[in-house]
């Protein structure tokens, strides 16, 4: 006799959420029509609601789903509060989300959508009058590219089209998704090239009359539009957006932006690489193997590194660097600057270079056999290198194979950047990017190169780090340590005074350092004078 197998059967409400899920959709709609970036912190908690398959009784349990903050689930709780308050009776997870009432007499009169107007300022309001102005012009080839959007209109967008803000991850930019869902613009081939469609340039036209009518009327409180196109903005609407500055150059008030294909990418090799010349540079091993190679290279006054790559733009000459540095080492070199710890104090103003892709290139000396240093030093020194700096090493036979390795450094980054449209900023704006952008951020050489500069004013911070990495056995990273922890010298020596002889021999020695959290160690201990 067959036994009988009964399963279990989980019913799952198809909207255990639905009062949550209504407002959520409300918010989210109007956020869409006002053009506000909430559209997508709405959408984003949305999703996660509605994937949700238990029912929540507040909006603060709403917390541990993904896209709800504070603020979100504070504006949750108060909308059931106003609706238990004039809804005593009803189950609010008994509600199902909103649909179309049906009228059992007359239909309803269908309320006449709201047109979508874009704020004077905003994303859209920047790129619609951009395409529009510029399919004005003789020379028009039909479409922009997103580089010409941005060059030509930033000054019409009151925040960055490349840079978010401090709070969002959304730029100027990120209003061409809703251009693009509303059929406002169509996008077509690879690299993309966007153009207006016949609403998106009706639209247009009602937004480039009222500019034009803004340019005379700008000192008027309401600022209206013949009606026929029904745009009517005023200063105290406007005052309520949150503006910010885009990103300028280090050197002009011009946003510089590189096309694609519009730059070279050029080496630069460091001036103190080729000490040994005799003033002949011709005759330098490192010229005649570059040369060989048939790269681009030049030779320039490196602040900080010994190679580097900038994209250098073809009409302008306008300069980024590349987010990749080399500090070439000989090994017998290597060790001469561990001795006088040139080692340490080289890493440390590489890491604070704002480069984020740190090479360290070690080059053999003949067979390494006069060196200075045991070879388990040196050896040793890469691997803290490696592990603890997070550089990237590479060990190379001679000249001619460190020569080819930046040969081939540079033939990938022409593959990889040269397609890219590259947007300069300054050192603190610098945004982390994949290599399928199609925008990328780059810091000015310039400023680069001035930030980088031994004779900069130092912070007290900053002395500090380099007095301490000229310890014996002190790394960057465990003076970082040191300095997240007491700044100053003046806090470390308080600290000091502050205990006994036994405890002070622990002070710094128990602080933890680098990814792999290991403690400093008694290297680090110092001991108050009598």
């Amino acid at each position: 006799m067959s036994k009988r197998v009964v399963k279990r059967v989980t019913m799952r409400s198809k909207h255990p959420n639905p009062l949550f899920e209504r407002w959520l959709t409300e918010w989210r709609d109007k956020a869409k029509e006002n053009d506000s970036k909430m559209q997508h912190c709405f959408s984003i908690a949305l999703k996660s609601l509605k994937n949700y398959p238990l029912p929540l009784e507040t909006g603060k349990d709403c917390k541990i789903l993904k896209g709800f903050g504070e603020k979100l689930c504070k504006m949750l709780d108060n909308k059931l509060m106003q609706f238990k308050a004039t809804n005593e009776e009803i189950n609010v997870n008994k509600i199902e989300p909103a649909v179309p009432k049906k009228s059992k007499v007359t239909s309803p009169k269908r309320s006449k959508p709201k047109e979508y107007i874009p704020l004077p300022g905003s994303g859209a309001f920047a790129i619609l009058l951009t395409l529009y102005e510029k399919s004005l012009e003789s020379n028009y080839q039909g479409y922009l590219t997103k580089a010409d959007v941005i060059k030509y209109g930033q000054h019409l967008c009151n925040v960055s089209f490349t840079k978010a803000g401090p709070d969002t991850r959304y730029t100027g930019w990120s209003s061409m998704k809703t251009l693009l869902e509303k059929k406002l613009v169509v996008k077509q081939g690879n690299p993309a090239k966007f153009s207006l469609t016949e609403e998106g340039s009706a639209l247009a036209d009602k937004l480039f009359v009222q500019k034009k009518i803004g340019e005379f009327q700008n000192q008027d409180n309401t600022l209206s539009i013949p009606s026929s196109s029904g745009l009517i903005y005023n200063k105290e609407t406007l005052d309520q957006e949150n503006f910010s500055t885009p990103c300028q150059s280090s050197t002009s008030n011009e946003t510089v932006i590189l096309a694609p294909n519009s730059f070279e990418i050029i080496l630069l090799v460091d001036t103190q690489e080729l000490n040994g010349s005799n003033g002949d540079l011709e005759c330098n091993p490192i010229i005649i193997e570059l040369k060989k190679l048939n790269i681009r290279f030049e030779v320039k006054n490196l602040k900080v590194g010994d190679y580097a790559w900038i994209c250098r733009d073809s009409i302008s000459n306008h300069e980024l660097i590349l987010p990749y540095i080399v500090e070439r080492k000989r090994m017998d070199d290597l060790s001469h600057s561990i001795k006088d710890v040139r080692f340490h104090e080289q890493k440390f103003r590489l890491k604070q270079c704002g480069i984020p892709n740190l090479i360290y290139l070690i080059e053999s000396y003949g067979k390494n056999e006069h060196v200075g240093l045991p070879l388990t030093t040196l050896y040793q020194a890469a691997t803290n290198t490696l592990v603890q700096d997070n550089f990237t090493v590479r060990f190379t036979n001679d000249t001619k194979a460190s020569c080819g390795y930046l040969s081939c450094l540079t033939k990938l980054f022409e593959k990889l950047f040269k397609p890219k449209t590259l947007v300069g900023c300054q050192k603190d704006d610098i945004q982390e990017f994949q290599f399928d952008d199609d925008l990328i951020q780059l810091m000015h050489f310039q400023h680069f190169n001035i930030s980088s500069s031994k004779t900069r004013h130092f912070k007290v911070k900053e002395m500090f780090i380099k007095q301490l990495i000229k310890i014996k056995g002190m790394s960057v990273e465990k003076a970082l340590a040191i300095v997240d922890k007491y700044p100053t010298p003046r806090r470390l020596k308080s600290a000091y005074s502050d205990i006994n002889a036994v405890e002070g021999e622990k002070l710094l020695s128990t602080l933890q350092f680098g990814t792999l959290k290991k403690k400093i160690g008694p290297v680090a201990t110092f001991r108050q004078r009598p």
